[in-house]
């Protein structure tokens, strides 16, 4: 058996670097398939990676705890649950919020958004808003009739839809704000944030002081963020939150805000990918039956002299293998020297953000796996078509 192989790939490595024009062709079009299989699963993946990266840090941390009382949709006794979560080694982060709306005002501009009340001090704990001011400060914890907005509110900073926004507010600006309750109360607008996550930046912050002051509410929270130490140990934590009698409603902030789009991007990857193989192995195909179509007769004299046909075979896989071999090294080489440096240079940017190509060890050992096997599938059909003719048929 050993012989055979060594037999067959002294026979696919002649055939090889004789037609050394077929050879350097047939390797530009492997490698631009596996450029093409790679690419868009990698943005896809980047997409994907940017936006559970923008929930966690810039709206809701990993975790999430809402109230799973139908009749009263906000938490209470607040400060308890967030001393018994804190206790935990996981968590690295917590705050509570309280989350409104309300009518701005600002001179003949007047659009609804959302509004949050937070401790200035836990919201730095968990996301990362604050370091995303593009003018003024964040708040403190002592802040009464101030306000932080977002660059889609402001108008300012390059927003990414100046419709909707009250068209030119700066820091140190007054707005006005009517609350679902009634009341009316002007506040300064002490700093504006830009995190290119478009449901925060459509949003306003105000202190729990203010909640006092416009709601008469203390320690209640439509929601509790949680941010943890480590990364995608979400599932462990909940059910350890749950043994301790927490019966609220807690959820991954992941798990509910990508699981359809991701859904969306398996198939989108899947069909693209289907498609780079489908053209590889097609390529293959016709490269391969066309060199054993034109040794026709070079294969009938070796089977003659008494070369077994699977050695023939083999060999012309062996063949197909070399081509596909040398597409996947110049195709990962483009990719990871070229593409993907210029993708972390210049990234696509997008509603959401910047966006890299992600391109892990496990996609590409995946698909060069598949494509192997394509490989080996494409070389051996049409070399079987040839080697199983007659001798004499094929000397004609």
């Amino acid at each position: 058996m050993l012989n055979d192989i060594k037999v067959a790939l002294f026979l696919a490595s002649r055939t090889t670097k004789r037609g050394k024009v077929t050879f350097i062709v047939t390797t530009i079009i492997m490698a631009f398939s596996v450029i093409n299989m790679l690419f868009a699963p990698s943005l896809f993946d980047g997409i994907d990676y940017k936006i559970e990266l923008q929930t966690i840090e810039m709206s809701k941390g990993h975790v999430v705890i809402e109230s799973n009382d139908k009749d009263n949709l906000l938490l209470t006794d607040v400060n308890i649950l967030k001393k018994k979560i804190r206790a935990f080694p996981e968590v690295g982060g917590i705050s509570a919020q309280y989350i409104t709306g309300g009518n701005f005002k600002y001179k003949d501009e007047s659009e609804d958004y959302g509004i949050k009340f937070v401790n200035p001090d836990d919201e730095k704990t968990v996301t990362k808003i604050h370091k995303c001011m593009v003018e003024g400060d964040f708040l403190s914890k002592t802040d009464t009739d101030e306000i932080i907005i977002g660059v889609e509110i402001s108008g300012t900073h390059n927003p990414q839809s100046e419709s909707y926004s009250l068209k030119g507010v700066k820091v140190g600006d007054k707005i006005n704000i009517k609350f679902g309750n009634g009341i009316e109360k002007e506040y300064r607008v002490k700093g504006i944030f830009k995190t290119g996550w478009e449901g925060t930046d459509y949003s306003a912050f105000l202190t729990n002081k203010e909640l006092e002051n416009v709601f008469d509410m203390k320690n209640e929270a439509s929601q509790i963020i949680i941010k943890l130490n480590q990364e995608n140990i979400e599932k462990k934590f909940i059910r350890k939150l749950m043994i301790t009698g927490i019966g609220e409603d807690i959820y991954s902030s992941r798990s509910r805000l990508l699981f359809d789009m991701g859904a969306t991007f398996v198939m989108v990857k899947a069909i693209i990918g289907l498609v780079a193989f489908i053209v590889a192995m097609t390529t293959l195909f016709v490269v391969i039956y066309i060199n054993a179509v034109n040794k026709k007769k070079l294969i009938a004299i070796i089977k003659a002299v008494g070369i077994n046909r699977k050695i023939i075979l083999l060999s012309f896989v062996f063949q197909s293998l070399f081509y596909a071999l040398s597409g996947i090294v110049v195709g990962l080489f483009i990719m990871y020297l070229v593409i993907i440096p210029y993708f972390i240079s210049y990234p696509l940017e997008l509603p959401f953000g910047a966006v890299n190509l992600l391109m892990t060890p496990q996609l590409v050992v995946t698909y060069m796996a598949i494509f192997l096997v394509f490989a080996v599938i494409a070389g051996a059909v049409p070399a079987y078509q040839v080697v199983r003719e007659n001798i004499i048929d094929a000397m004609r």
